[in-house]
C-alpha cells in the first residue's frame, strides 16, 4: 500500500500533508487514546537470505536550505509523568547477535558537523536525573566484558587546530 500527498510546484507552496492520528478518548476515567503501530513486513525465510522489513523514516531534502527534521516526542501529562522514549533492538536468537544502535550525525564538506547531546531534564522540585553508561556483561569464562570509550576529534588541518 502506498499513500502519497499531493505535490506542489507553485512559488511558496508547500507539499500535501500526510498525518496518521490515532482516535482519543473524551472518558475521564480510565481511559487510553488509540494506539499507533509502524511494523516492518515478516518474512519467513529461513534459509539465512530473507529478512523482516524495514521501517524508515527521513525528513524531507531541500535544495536550498535545510532539509526536514524527525521528531520523536513522547507525550505529555497535565497530571502525572510524560511517557517514556525506548531506543532500542530486539534480543537475537541463540545463534545469533543483537542488532546495533548507531546514533551519528552526518560528513560536512563546508561547515560544522552537528553534535550529539545528551542532557537530563532539570527539576524544581526533586532529584536531577542521571546519564547512565553500561558496557555489556557476559557470563563466558573465556569473554570479556564490553568497553566504554569516550574520544574527542582529531584535527587534520594543515595550518594547525587541537584535537577534541
Amino acid at each position: 500500500v502506498e499513500v502519497v500527498a499531493g505535490t506542489s510546484s507553485g512559488i511558496s507552496q508547500t507539499g500535501g500533508l500526510l498525518a496518521l492520528l490515532a482516535g482519543s478518548s473524551s472518558s475521564d476515567t480510565g481511559s487510553l487514546g488509540g494506539a499507533v503501530i509502524l511494523s516492518g513486513g515478516e518474512s519467513n525465510a529461513n534459509d539465512g537470505n530473507g529478512g523482516g522489513g524495514d521501517i524508515f523514516a527521513a525528513g524531507g531534502a531541500a535544495a536550498g536550505s535545510a532539509g526536514g527534521d524527525v521528531s520523536l516526542i513522547t507525550g505529555k501529562s497535565a497530571q502525572t509523568a510524560s511517557g517514556s522514549l525506548t531506543v532500542g533492538t530486539a534480543d537475537s536468537s541463540p545463534l545469533g547477535t543483537s542488532g546495533s544502535v548507531v546514533v551519528e550525525t552526518g560528513y560536512s564538506a563546508a561547515g560544522t558537523a552537528g553534535n550529539i547531546t545528551l542532557a537530563v531534564g532539570a527539576t524544581d522540585t526533586f532529584y536531577g536525573g542521571n546519564v547512565v553508561v553500561i558496557a555489556g556483561s557476559t557470563t563466558d569464562d573465556e569473554m570479556a566484558g564490553g568497553l566504554v570509550q569516550i574520544e574527542g576529534g582529531s584535527s587534520f588541518s594543515s595550518l594547525g587546530g587541537d584535537g577534541g
